[in-house]
Formats: structure tokens, C-alpha cells, sequence
């Protein structure tokens, strides 16, 4: 490879003059970072940076360095540091940037200017260099001494020795003797002494090394310590910094307890079934090590038998400190059996007492502890025989009194039919059931009812879950079921025979509520999309009469909760949300297709709270909001005169209907009320402007204030009324002719049954001629029971 020997590369400069000044802290930084090869910083800010062009035709390398005269060229020391050390070989025409940072003065001289050459060339070709000259000015230092610390995170252990390093620096431009001394610490700690001296070149550094050897006792606490190095010269010039370092923890806990084994209890006695239930192990523990700690016992969960809890108040204990603590067992004593030994390890955790981190470094000896407990049967062995006779034969009275559940899902609906000789229940799980039912006094209420089987044939199964069912008046065998899923199917119940189903224009809209009228004519459903439909049966089908259709305008709509026909089959009852309840004029809407509804307002009277304080009256009446729900409406078919309706805050209210209607001619158009067009009807709304205390017989709180009632049922001659909820609670309330509580609602309420915290969903009740009350319902576990009450004659008749 040729080169030629008289092309000089070409050199670019950023300055022709450098100030430097000794001393500063950043100088010391890159000369660490020098020291520690990291060049990062030293490109960062250079204090000169060179441009070489290669100017030959060839691919060659290039080096840079600097020369000033009066330099000791064999001293180790680097006054200035270059990136990069040597370039890559560079094609011709192409450029080297090298950065130039000076780390201290290259000659003991301040307050002067001297040259510099840089000088560039190859490794490839000797004869390819050049020279350029820049001029250093360099300027008096602040200080003429710097004293560091060039580590902060030094940690030692007691019992071992730490190195803790020095440099200082002189920026004199003299040779001096300098006098380096710590403080701050404890000179027990310094065997080879606290203080050196050292003699440092100019503008040079020097590394001073101190030793120290705390002692391995518990007075040498776990803690950052501070220390601090003064360092002097001849002159009297001074300079001083700070610093940490971290005594490690060391040591151990030691503990032992004095008698590892206990009997539960300690002596056998006629009280011994009563007396002994727990034990206390004294613990002696001792802190041989220098970090505080607190302590607490704990018990191996793996071994720790069912039954037994372990108790141990933690204990903070200083270094070299003893103190005892009391590791407490208490156990369930077995009623049967024979005495149970028990193997419990137990073992201390500790943990800094103020930041509660666990101390890994501080052993514990012993690891553990294993404790034995004896615990001795409460019961002695023959009374255990005893028990166990009398144990089978209450199984047996729990087997017959707990009969096996045959819904596997929850029970939505229970309806006694005819004469309370048959119940039917629909749930959840999809299925109809039928009960026989036994009305002999002598039998428990939990066996009444005797399942005959489902209501379902192979072909025709519901499918889907079952919301409500009705009984069909005229036919008190035939039922009509509302599913989730929109459809009406409906059954004879005795045999089981299904007989068609009911779907209006195929959409899936769930059904709510079903109502007959009394000749059995005509059937109502109430569904989820806030729509009444209206189902006329003709030659023994059932068929969807686009003239019996009510659903709100849409500013004024909400979800139905229950439907009810009237007993005269003129209104039909519909409540649900924001406590609305509309009585719609059917007649009127199948004569002349208008259809009409009345808007009834609803009210909370004063509370009826008696000297018991039943009932608290609230100060603030409630907030009808659109959680609160008219949730179920039923008539007296007996008694033209009442309706009962029950709501979200558990509160049942019976209605005067003969005012109702009389209340409806005088009805005001509602003003927020807007004509809406549907299946060519025309829907009218109007609101009942009576006061509500002509129009409300009775309101008082049947279930736990703010519980929600689900279900309400009048006997045919409305003289009981049946009640069931979210607070668990069966109840029937003993109304008069007029529609009023025979007492007050905490001495008129007949709980038949309470299941607290159960929520139940549907009821039924019917009264026999000897006064005697038949209540079905569904109970927790998916269970339907019939219940046998007798009641005075309270003169309703």
C-alpha cells in the first residue's frame, strides 16, 4: 500500500484559547471518570474538540495528543483525557471529531498562559502528521485543597474491619505535606489511630486509608453513622467533608420456655367439662445482638390443630435485654372421645420496631420450639354412649323433619288451587311442580305437602324459567305460566296436559304478571318492556286481541312489577315503578278502542306506630325513585270494596276501590301526558285528584323498614291478608269488613313462619269454613310449604 508522505491532513479547531481553572468539583468528576474509563462525560463538554479530514487517498487511522513544554513526560498522571483514543481507519475525504477535556493544569504555573500542541497522526504512516498550537490560560484555584470521600455506602459488621478511603487534593503549586484527621466517631473504633499525614505532588491527589474495627458487642448498635475528615496543610489551609457508613446487624435472639408441656385440663373433676379451656407457656427471651427488635411468637400453621388458636402479645426487647412473654393456647374442647395430644412448633419473627421490616441478618436460637398439649374429653365415656343413642334418634326426627328439596333452583310461584286440596309451584329451574296436600292437625307443617310429580309431558317441557302462574277461574285445573323468555303456556294440572302456547309476534319479552278475568274469558300479561297484552279465548283457544293492549306513552313509561283484575272484571290493576300504579278501563278500550287509564297518586301516611314503636314514623317522608317499585297489587274477589298493594320499603297499603271509582269521572288529564299512537289505539291517561285519605283503608310497615315486600294475598272474602319478603317473614294481618287492621301491626301480625335474612318470593293463603288459615309459600332451600293456622273469628265475614 502506497501513501504519500507530503499530504498532511487537514485540522479543524473549536478554540485557540482554553481557560481552565484547578480545583472545581466538576474537575474532580472527570477525573474519576477518566480514572474509571467512563468517556461519556468527557465528549459531554469537551474543552477543545478537533476536526481531522483525511486528505490522502488512502484508508488510514489517526490519534491525537497534546505536549506543552516544561511537562514531565515520564509522570504517571493524566492531565487531560481525549475520546476517542484512536479512530477507525477513515476512506479519504472522510472527518474524526476528537474531544479534548483537561483534567488539571499539565504544569504547576497560575495565573499564566502557555501553548499547547496538538499534534495528529498515524499509526498506519509515521511521515502523516501535523501540528497545531492552542493556548492554555490557566487561572488560580478558589481553594488550594480538596478533601473527598470516594464511596458513601460503606458497611461494616462488629467484630470485623472496614477500609474507609481518602483523597485529598493539592492545588498549590508547591509540593505539600498534608494532615489528614477524622471525627465524628468513636477513636476506640481506629486501632492504627485517627489521624495520617501524607505528602501530595502539585496539583496531584493522594489516597488515605483509615481502618475501622468496631468491637462485636451489643452496644454497637445497627445504625448510619456519621463521620467527618479535616485535612490541613503547612500553610494552614483547610478543607473538610462528610460522611456515612452503616454498622450491620449481628447477633442472635436466644429463647426457651420452661415447660413445653401442658394438660387441658389439669385436673380431671366433676367441673372439668366447664373449666379449661386454655394454657400459658412462660417464654424467656434475650437479645444478644445490637439491633432493637420487636418479637413476636408464632405458630406453625401446618401444625396447628383444628380448633386450637394461639395467642402472644408481640414484645420489643433492646439490645442486650431479657424479658419473658406468655404464649397463650386456647382450645375447643371435644364433647366425645378420649384425651388428644397435640404437637404445636412454635417460633419468634422479629422486626424493626419502627419501620415493622422483618430482620433477616439476627439468628434465632433454637430455631423453634415444639410444644405438647393434652387435651381430656369434656364428657366422660359412658354419658358419651348415652349421647349417642340420643344423637340417632334425633337424626332421624331432623331427616323427617328436613325433607329432601325437589326444586333445584328458586321458587317463584305458589298458588293453592280450589279448595286448597293441591298446590302448584313454579321455579327457576324450569320447572312446575304439584303437591298433595295433608291438612291433618296432628301433622308438622314441613310434611303438609306430598309431591305428585311435575306438570310436564315428553314432548312439552317449559324450556325456560318460570316467572308466574295463574289459576284459570272457571277451571281451577287449568293454569296459564309466564316464562322468561316472553311465552304463555298453558296446562291442565290434574292429569298434567299441555294445551297450547301463547306468543305474542315472537318477541322475547319477559312476562311479570298474568291475570284471568272471572269468566275466564279474557287473560292479561304484564312484561318486562312495560306493556300490558290482552288474549281472548275463542272455541277453546286462546288467541292476542289487538284491542286489549295498554303500554304508556314513552315520557310517561315504567317497568310493570304485577297486573290484577278487579273483582267485577272493569279495571285492570298495574303497578311497578317510581310507585306507579294505573287502574286501565279494558271496557271502555275493547267497546271503543280508546284506552283509558287512571293514574292513582301514591302516598306514605303518618306512621300507624303504636306504644311498641313497631312502626317508627321517619322524619323525612321516603324518595320515590327509580329503585322504588310498587311490587305486587291483588283484590278481595269477595269484597268489591278492597285492593292492597305492597312496595320496595316493605310498606302494604289497602285501597278504598268503590272511592276509586267514584274519584275516576271527575279525573284530570295528565299534563305531562302526550297521545301516542299504537296498533291504532289511542292511549289516554288521566290522574285521580282525590286525597289520598279517602282513598287509602290502611298502610302500615309489614316487613323490616326498607325491606322490600314481594308478595301479598287476600283470602276470598278479603278478612286476611298473607305477606312474604326480603326480611324472611310469612305473615298474615286480620283485616275488618271496611279494610282496616283488626290492631295495631305489631299485635295484629300473625308470623306464620321466620326465616332471618331469607328472602322469600310467593305466597297464598286460603281460609277453610272451621277458620283455619292454609298458607303456602316458598321457603329457603328451594322448599314449598303449606302452612296450618287457627284463628278467631274476629267478625269479618
Amino acid at each position: 500500500m502506497n501513501y504519500s508522505s507530503k499530504v498532511q491532513p487537514k485540522i479543524e479547531l473549536s478554540t485557540r484559547q482554553i481557560i481552565f481553572k484547578p480545583g472545581d468539583q466538576q474537575d474532580f468528576a472527570r477525573e474519576d471518570a477518566a480514572d474509571s474509563s467512563d468517556r461519556t462525560s468527557a465528549s459531554a463538554n469537551p474543552d477543545l474538540t478537533v476536526t481531522v479530514t483525511n486528505t490522502t487517498e488512502n484508508f488510514v487511522s489517526f490519534q491525537l495528543e497534546l505536549d506543552v513544554e516544561g511537562q514531565n513526560r515520564h509522570s504517571q498522571a493524566n492531565w487531560y483525557v481525549v475520546e476517542p483514543n484512536v479512530c477507525a481507519k477513515k476512506p479519504p475525504g472522510d472527518r474524526t471529531q476528537f474531544h479534548v477535556h483537561l483534567l488539571r493544569a499539565p504544569i504547576p504555573a497560575y495565573d499564566t498562559t502557555v501553548p499547547l500542541r496538538v499534534k495528529i497522526f498515524s499509526a498506519e504512516l509515521a511521515s502523516l502528521s501535523a501540528i497545531e498550537t492552542v493556548y492554555l490560560k490557566v487561572l488560580r484555584p478558589t481553594k488550594t485543597l480538596r478533601v473527598f470521600f470516594p464511596f458513601q455506602d460503606l458497611s461494616v459488621y462488629p467484630g470485623a474491619r472496614l477500609k474507609i478511603p481518602v483523597l485529598v487534593y493539592n492545588l498549590n503549586p508547591q509540593l505539600r505535606e498534608i494532615t489528614l484527621r477524622l471525627e465524628g466517631i468513636n477513636p476506640e473504633w481506629f486501632p492504627d489511630g485517627i489521624e495520617q499525614t501524607t505528602w501530595v505532588d502539585v496539583g496531584s491527589s493522594s489516597e488515605v486509608e483509615f481502618w475501622c474495627a468496631p468491637p462485636a458487642v451489643s452496644s454497637t448498635e445497627h445504625r448510619l453513622y456519621q463521620l467527618s475528615v479535616q485535612a490541613i496543610d503547612a500553610d494552614g489551609n483547610s478543607a473538610s467533608t462528610g460522611g456515612y457508613f452503616q454498622i450491620l446487624p449481628f447477633g442472635q435472639l436466644r429463647h426457651a420456655v420452661e415447660d413445653a408441656e401442658k394438660v387441658i385440663p389439669d385436673q380431671s373433676t366433676v367441673l372439668s367439662a366447664v373449666k379449661g379451656r386454655g394454657v400459658a407457656y412462660d417464654w424467656l427471651l434475650e437479645n444478644a445482638s445490637n439491633v432493637p427488635q420487636t418479637i413476636y411468637l408464632q405458630a406453625n400453621e401446618a401444625s396447628l390443630p383444628s380448633g386450637i388458636q394461639t395467642f402472644a402479645a408481640p414484645l420489643t426487647l433492646l439490645p442486650d435485654a431479657t424479658s419473658h412473654i406468655a404464649f397463650q393456647m386456647q382450645v375447643h374442647r371435644p364433647w366425645l372421645g378420649w384425651t388428644r395430644t397435640h404437637f404445636v412448633e412454635v417460633w419468634p419473627t422479629l422486626e424493626h420496631p419502627d419501620s415493622e421490616e422483618p430482620i433477616p441478618e439476627i439468628t434465632v436460637n433454637p430455631a423453634s420450639q415444639l410444644l405438647t398439649l393434652k387435651v381430656r374429653p369434656r364428657i366422660p365415656l359412658i354419658v358419651q354412649f348415652l349421647i349417642a343413642a340420643i344423637s340417632g334418634l334425633t337424626l332421624w326426627t331432623l331427616w323427617f323433619l328436613s325433607p329432601k328439596p325437589l326444586h333445584s333452583a328458586p321458587v317463584n310461584v305458589v298458588r293453592l288451587l280450589g279448595n286448597a286440596n293441591l298446590v302448584i309451584s313454579g321455579s327457576s329451574d324450569q320447572t312446575l311442580r304439584q303437591w298433595q296436600v295433608n291438612r291433618a292437625p296432628w301433622q308438622p307443617d314441613v310434611r303438609r305437602l306430598t309431591a305428585q310429580g311435575l306438570i310436564e309431558e315428553p314432548a312439552h317441557t317449559f324450556g325456560k324459567a318460570i316467572r308466574v302462574a295463574e289459576l284459570m277461574p272457571a277451571d281451577l285445573k287449568q293454569v296459564a305460566v309466564g316464562l322468561e323468555n316472553g311465552e304463555i303456556q298453558l296446562w291442565d294440572v290434574d292429569p298434567p296436559r299441555y294445551l297450547e302456547t301463547l306468543l305474542d309476534g315472537g318477541q322475547y319479552d319477559r312476562v311479570f304478571d298474568l291475570a284471568f278475568t272471572n269468566d275466564s274469558r279474557y287473560l292479561f300479561s304484564g312484561h318486562g318492556s312495560g306493556t300490558v297484552r290482552g288474549w281472548t279465548q275463542r272455541q277453546g283457544q286462546w288467541h292476542p286481541d289487538t284491542k286489549l293492549y295498554w303500554g304508556l306513552p314513552t315520557d310517561l313509561s315504567f317497568a310493570i312489577a304485577s297486573i290484577a283484575v278487579s273483582p267485577d272484571d272493569e279495571l285492570v290493576a298495574i303497578a311497578g315503578q317510581f310507585n306507579r300504579l294505573t287502574l286501565w278501563d279494558w271496557q271502555v278500550t275493547r267497546r271503543t278502542q280508546q284506552a283509558i287509564a287512571y293514574d292513582i297518586p301514591y302516598d306514605y301516611l303518618p306512621s300507624q306506630a303504636d306504644t311498641d314503636n313497631t312502626v317508627e314514623e321517619a322524619s323525612i317522608p321516603p324518595v320515590t325513585s327509580h329503585n322504588s317499585y310498587l311490587t305486587n297489587i291483588d283484590f278481595a274477589s269477595q269484597n268489591p270494596r278492597l285492593m292492597a298493594t305492597a312496595d320496595s320499603l316493605g310498606i302494604i297499603t289497602v285501597w278504598d276501590l268503590q272511592q276509586l271509582r267514584r274519584c275516576m269521572p271527575t279525573a284530570k288529564a295528565n299534563p305531562r301526558a302526550t297521545q301516542d299512537q299504537h296498533r291504532n289505539q289511542l292511549k289516554v291517561l288521566r290522574t285521580v285528584d282525590c286525597p289520598t285519605s279517602e282513598t287509602i283503608l290502611a298502610q302500615w310497615q309489614a316487613g323490616r323498614q326498607g325491606s322490600v315486600i314481594r308478595e301479598i294475598a287476600f283470602d276470598k272474602t278479603g278478612c286476611y291478608l298473607a305477606s312474604t319478603g326480603d326480611d324472611g317473614r310469612i305473615s298474615v294481618w286480620p283485616l275488618t269488613s271496611e279494610g282496616a287492621l283488626t290492631e295495631s301491626p305489631r299485635r295484629a301480625r300473625i308470623d306464620i313462619a321466620t326465616f332471618p335474612n331469607q328472602p322469600l318470593n310467593s305466597v297464598d293463603i286460603h281460609r277453610t269454613q272451621a277458620n283455619v288459615l292454609l298458607v303456602a309459600a316458598d321457603t329457603p332451600g328451594h322448599r314449598v310449604q303449606l302452612y296450618r293456622k287457627q284463628v278467631l273469628d274476629h267478625g269479618c265475614q
